[in-house]
């Protein structure tokens, strides 16, 4: 062997030792850089398990959901199944999943609360609306408060809740008109029909709503009434609606003990 081999080979060995051990750094770091990467997976898929296991929980308050709830609670623990076999990757896809069906399901829970509260405060405005006389002093605005309550609680069985909520929120806006113009107009007129009496008239859910309110109408009608028993077909008369208690009182005694007619 010649001096310029026996160089050439020392040379090698000299340089194959460091080359190894560069090669092992690297392939150490890659791996390290695998671990880290396969933990950071690991510990994701357990908090979207953990967040939607809570989520499922919230679902649970309503029986109406113990269907969903039933599928979701199976997804999720095939999700756990998976991680625990180390299965990483199929973990995060089955609890991905199975969260964003738990937070679309808690959207569309929201979403109907939320309509029927606000169904349950049209009804009430609009009963309100009712008392005040809305029926005999504004029935046109009355009567299209009364069509979207009907049609806001249909929307409310199909299951449709954000025309649901359209609707409830038209009858307010027409329950709160007819609220306030009953506050101006004071008399409103009523023409009487074949059948009618005193008694009658006052009990109509549209005047007084209680037949004791009789001597009310009387007592505001006297240049017409002459007789409280005796009133004809197309007599008009005027309706002083809402009454304060005072009113009201006096009224029921006079209706259960009389009076002196002139």
């Amino acid at each position: 062997m010649n001096t310029l081999s026996k160089i050439t080979k020392v040379f090698m060995k000299v340089m194959l030792v460091p080359a190894l051990i560069l090669f092992g750094l690297i392939t150490g770091c890659a791996q390290n850089k695998d671990i880290v990467k396969d933990k950071d997976a690991f510990k994701e898929a357990a908090t979207v398990i953990e967040k939607t296991e809570k989520k499922i929980e919230e679902l649970k308050k309503l029986p109406e959901n113990d269907k969903i709830v039933k599928k979701m609670t199976e997804d999720i623990n095939s999700a756990k199944e998976a991680l625990d076999k180390g299965d990483v990757s199929k973990s995060l896809e089955i609890s991905k999943k199975t969260e964003e069906a738990a937070d679309e399901k808690l959207r569309e829970q929201e979403i109907k609360r939320n309509a029927m509260k606000q169904l349950a405060e049209a009804k009430d405005l609009y009963e309100s609306a009712v008392k005040s006389g809305g029926e005999m002093k504004c029935k046109d605005i009355i009567a299209a408060a009364k069509t979207d309550l009907d049609k806001a609680g249909l929307h409310m069985k199909a299951n449709e809740y954000i025309d649901s909520v359209r609707f409830s929120l038209s009858s307010m806006t027409s329950s709160r008109a007819v609220l306030e113009m009953c506050k101006v107009i004071n008399d409103v007129l009523y023409t009487v029909v074949k059948g009618d009496c005193l008694w009658n008239i006052s009990k109509k859910k549209e005047v007084f709503n209680d037949p004791f309110m009789w001597p009310l109408i009387y007592k505001n009608n006297m240049d017409i009434i002459k007789n409280p028993n005796l009133i004809y077909p197309k007599q008009e008369f005027k309706l002083q609606l809402n009454p304060n208690e005072e009113k009201k009182k006096r009224a029921k005694k006079e209706a259960w003990f009389g009076f002196n007619i002139q």
